[in-house]
This record gives structure tokens, C-alpha cells and sequence, in this order.
């Protein structure tokens, strides 16, 4: 009998699947430590991308029963590590564990919860719907909707049902309560939950307090904002930019606009970096009705590693350099195949699981230019050891130094008091000097975090005004 069917009684009881988890509830953003990356079994991934995920992580296999001898005999083929294997044996039907896979939080006890929404499937949108309707819903089978129970019972993780559509491809946040999506977000919500319900859903389960609603930019499809937005941290967001005069490049643009009047949570306009993105050949789906155009945002970020979908086109080895530029400090990785499409990429194929016992380093980094001050300039960060661990205060430090010197010097991070909240005072600087730093913390079982990530190689920097 399958693993699934067994254990279907058991979830159908579970008492806790009703309730909301314990506030505050924060959303993990794909930045965050993680144990692995989550795929489904058969492969719809390059195999040298699957190796890649398994080399210094934890390969999550999704497989079905039928599937399971299949899927161990070409791991070890593939010479996977069985140290960094997790075959999970599940209801898995289709490819796509972004859309119907764990959304991931942490409660207000700082205990790791896998959020469960509805998944139905994916409807077709037109770019501006009439009555919010559908044109058609392209279905992908039932089993994959009970997943994430399986998954966190597994796992042993609580987990909580969302009684809405949150289509994963559809829903990027930023770490700090703020999510984006499309409108066609809240069309597939609409037998549902009304617009309302849903923000305040999203809220109790998530600690989304800020839902940004774009536009559809696809004339017509499944409209995932992924294929043309990635948070690259909590103050940036990487966009596509279309060819010019591509149908996808006004729409963009408009929503560029909207997000340009947002400020992140550190009080200051999202930076935006543009990623140029070349028609692609089409390959495969009926409701094309324009040139599809590479979909380079939709990547992977995977602890200290970039794993970015290449189309064999003019565009790649630009789109590489772009990634690499936007993001010192990781491994950018390119995959190039036949097989990604301009909607369904390497990000919509994958899902990080995130590490519960994870040391968290958060920082709204200093503005690009500051007034010299003669009592120098104050560094705050948040510092949680999500294991229950204490913090090691004599490892959690500030870095710095001139830039075109090459000795760095140091200032402790000190707790404040404040719950989380640690505080580094940079020494006086000369005017107009150039300053680089980044953050060090540890906790007492020996887990380590900088910010940014990747430091030093990677570093945060500011000029000092008159």
C-alpha cells in the first residue's frame, strides 16, 4: 500500500492543520539557510543541475511508489552523495513543487511551519481578463495537492492549512513581510477567498503585511511573476527587461512604476537591477501568441549558490555576468537545455527546504552616502539563532576599512536589550572617504552568518559627505 494512503487517515485528524501559527509569523525568504532544494522524480531538470543541487546540500527527491526503485538507481548513476540524498516518498504527480510545494515560516516561537494552501491546477489568463475569468485551467492531477502534508510529516514539521490559492511561482516575498504577485493571484482566489480575506490570510500565516499586486504582463498565460521578478535580498529586486517593443515590456514597465513608490523595510526605495532578456525560440504551448523571451530571473538562489537557466541563445553568457555582478560572494551557475521554457524554468522546477535551526543576520545597510559625523556612524543588525542557541557575542562583530586599504578592522556587535537587536558604533571616518564593512555572527552551537553574504568578497559600502 502506498506511503500516501496510509497516511491519509492521520492527516484528515491532524488538530493543529486549522489553526494559525503563533505570532509573529515570518515567511522565510529564498536567501535564507537551507538544508537542500526539493525536485520531483522523473527528472525534468538537466542532470548536471540535479548534481549541482546535491553536491554541498541535501537532494529532497520527491518520488511515487512506482517511481522509487527508478529514481535510486539513476542517483547512483548520477553518483550522488547518499549522505546528501532524502528520497520522499509521496503523491508527487507533476514537475512543479514551487506552485504546489511548502511555503515556509517561522512563529512566533520561532518553530519552523510548512504553510499548505490550495492547489487546483493552473488557469490561463488573458493579460487584462474580463470578470476575472480563466480561458481555460490546465489541470496537473490531485495528488499533488497533498504533498505538503506528506512532506511535513516526514519531516515533523507542523503543518498549517491555508484555505486560499498561493501559487509559489506567483508569490515572492522579501523576507520582512512584504510579498508580490499578479493579479492573477487573486483571480484564481476568487471562489475562494475575496481580496480582503485573503490579505488578512496572509497576514496570520505568513506575517505578509504588505501584498503588492502587479500586473499580468503575458498576453495571455499562467502569468508567475517569477519569469520577470527575483528578490535578490530584502532591499533589491532583479527585473527582466524585454527586447524593445517585445508585448512584455510596457506591462513591465507600469510595474516597475508601482513598485518604485514602495519603500523596503528599511525605509528606502527597493534597488532595482535589470537583467536583458532575448526572444527564445518557442517550445511547446498552444497559447503562445508572441515570441517567448528568456526567463533568467527565474533561478535558483540556493544557499552560497546562483543556479540560473540558460536557453542557448545569444543572451546567456550576458545574463550571467548580470548575475554574477548583482550578486559577489556566490557561485553563479548557468544550465544550459533545450527544455526550459520562457514560463516554466529552473526556479518553478525546485524548492528550497529551509533549515530550522538556521542562525538569521539581518541588516538595513547604511545609505550610500552619509554626513561625515565626528562620533561616527551606528551599525544595527538582528541576530536570531533559530535553534534555541545562544548567541556567541564574542564572535558577532562589524568589519571595515578604507576602501584601497587591505587591512580590515573590527568593532563588536553588542545586544541592546531589545530582543534580537544587536548595535556596532563604526568609528569617525574622514570626509569623502569610501567605506566598506560587513556583519559577522555566530551562535554557540557554531553556526555561522554574514551580511551580505559571501563577505567578505562581498561587502556593503558607503561614501562619507561633507
Amino acid at each position: 500500500m502506498p506511503f500516501s494512503t496510509l497516511l491519509y487517515p492521520v492527516l484528515l485528524c491532524l488538530p493543529q492543520a486549522k489553526e494559525s501559527p503563533k505570532p509573529p509569523v515570518r515567511m522565510i525568504a529564498e536567501w535564507e539557510p537551507a538544508l537542500g532544494a526539493m525536485i520531483r522524480w522523473p527528472l525534468r531538470l538537466p542532470e548536471k543541475c540535479v548534481v549541482e543541487m546535491a553536491k554541498d546540500d541535501t537532494l529532497y527527491l520527491l518520488v511515487s511508489e512506482k517511481n522509487e526503485a527508478a529514481a535510486r538507481e539513476k542517483m547512483a548513476e548520477l553518483e550522488i552523495d547518499p549522505d546528501h540524498l532524502r528520497v520522499l516518498r509521496c503523491s508527487v504527480v507533476s514537475e512543479w513543487p514551487r506552485d504546489w510545494g511548502p511555503h515556509q515560516a517561522f512563529d512566533g516561537d520561532g518553530k519552523w511551519c510548512v504553510i499548505d494552501p490550495i492547489f487546483a491546477g493552473y488557469p490561463l489568463f488573458a493579460r487584462e481578463p474580463k470578470d476575472g475569468e480563466p480561458r481555460m485551467t490546465w489541470p496537473t492531477g490531485p495528488g499533488d495537492d497533498v504533498v505538503n502534508a506528506e512532506f511535513a510529516k516526514e519531516l515533523d514539521a507542523r503543518l498549517v492549512e491555508l484555505p486560499a490559492v498561493l501559487t509559489g511561482g506567483n508569490f515572492l516575498n522579501d523576507g520582512h513581510g512584504t510579498a508580490f504577485c499578479t493579479q492573477a493571484q487573486m483571480h484564481e482566489n476568487r471562489k475562494h477567498v475575496d481580496e480582503e480575506e485573503l490579505r488578512t490570510l496572509l497576514k496570520t500565516h505568513l506575517g505578509i503585511h504588505r501584498l503588492v499586486v502587479l500586473e499580468n504582463t503575458e498576453a495571455i498565460g499562467i502569468q508567475h511573476i517569477d519569469c520577470w521578478l527575483k528578490p535578490l535580498d530584502s532591499e533589491r529586486l532583479l527585473v527582466k527587461r524585454p527586447p524593445k517593443g517585445h508585448p512584455e515590456a510596457e506591462p513591465i514597465e507600469r510595474n516597475l512604476a508601482t513598485i518604485a513608490k514602495l519603500k523596503n523595510a528599511f525605509g528606502r526605495p527597493y534597488e532595482i537591477v535589470r537583467i536583458d532578456c532575448p526572444e527564445v525560440p518557442v517550445r511547446g504551448m498552444p497559447f503562445e501568441r508572441s515570441k517567448p523571451i528568456a526567463a533568467y530571473t527565474n533561478s535558483l538562489i540556493l544557499n552560497g549558490k546562483v543556479l540560473v537557466p540558460l536557453y542557448q541563445v545569444d543572451g546567456d553568457q550576458a545574463a550571467i555576468e548580470t548575475w554574477k555582478k548583482a550578486m559577489p560572494g556566490y557561485e553563479v551557475l548557468g544550465f544550459p537545455w533545450t527544455e526550459w521554457l520562457h514560463f516554466d524554468a529552473l526556479h518553478c522546477r525546485s524548492r528550497a527546504v529551509f533549515d530550522r535551526d538556521a542562525l538569521r543576520l539581518t541588516h538595513g545597510r547604511l545609505p550610500n552616502h552619509v554626513l561625515y559625523d565626528a562620533d561616527g556612524h551606528l551599525v544595527t543588525a538582528t541576530i536570531q539563532a533559530m535553534s534555541g542557541a545562544e548567541i556567541d557575542g564574542n564572535a558577532c562583530r562589524a568589519v571595515y576599512r578604507v576602501a584601497g586599504t587591505t587591512e580590515w578592522q573590527q568593532v563588536p556587535l553588542r545586544p541592546t536589550g531589545s530582543e534580537s537587536r544587536w548595535v556596532a558604533s563604526l568609528p569617525r571616518f574622514a570626509r569623502k572617504a569610501r567605506v566598506e564593512y560587513y556583519l559577522e555572527a555566530r551562535d554557540q552551537k557554531g553556526l555561522t552568518r554574514t551580511h551580505p553574504i559571501g563577505a567578505p568578497r562581498a561587502r556593503h559600502s558607503f561614501d562619507v559627505r561633507e
